[in-house]
């Protein structure tokens, strides 16, 4: 855009694609990426539904309880790993309507890797973004996402 707009001169422009360095990251072979989903709650044919990040407002925190509610039958679980200021409605929730079972609150997550390496699928709700990092990491860890259809989302 910068050089389309004649504000840089092209000989003097690089561009660098978004990316997510994935050397010197372990992969989880078939065997402990299982005994990390046990740790987890996944019980085997259980698909996990990973929100990761920094919960507020803009990443609809409020949706959470709604969504396992509807999909506790179909026996996927929803990990939330992450912590904010919005935590408190969520929390409430899966404790009013009794979704322990289906929702589990990892809280802050230093080393999310093994985490993305155990999702079934991201889903990444937020009614904004920038560059959403969350969907780079999913990316290169190979797991399919499901998100909101928001400018930063789409590009």
């Amino acid at each position: 855009m910068s050089v389309a707009r004649g504000w840089v001169h092209a000989g003097n422009a690089n561009w660098i694609p978004n990316v997510v360095d994935r050397s010197g990251r372990a992969v989880l072979s078939e065997s402990p990426r299982n005994a990390k989903r046990l740790e987890l709650g996944l019980a085997p044919g259980d698909v996990g539904i990973l929100i990761i990040g920094r919960i507020d407002h803009q990443k609809q925190p409020r949706i959470f309880a709604p969504l396992a509610q509807e999909l506790k039958a179909s026996g996927c679980k929803i990990l939330v790993a992450g912590d904010g200021p919005c935590m408190t409605q969520p929390k409430s929730d899966i404790k009013k309507y009794q979704l322990q079972d289906c929702v589990s609150l990892l809280g802050w997550v230093s080393k999310p890797d093994q985490l993305y390496q155990c999702a079934d699928v991201v889903l990444l709700p937020s009614l904004w973004k920038g560059l959403p990092l969350v969907l780079l990491e999913a990316f290169g860890a190979g797991r399919p996402i499901a998100a909101s259809r928001i400018k930063g989302n789409r590009e």
